[in-house]
């Protein structure tokens, strides 16, 4: 489970890298 959420995390993170 835990490690799914780092996932999510990097994938959110990600996202908002890119809007920049």
């Amino acid at each position: 489970v835990f490690d799914a959420i780092m996932t999510f995390k990097k994938e959110e993170a990600a996202k908002l890298i890119e809007k920049l």
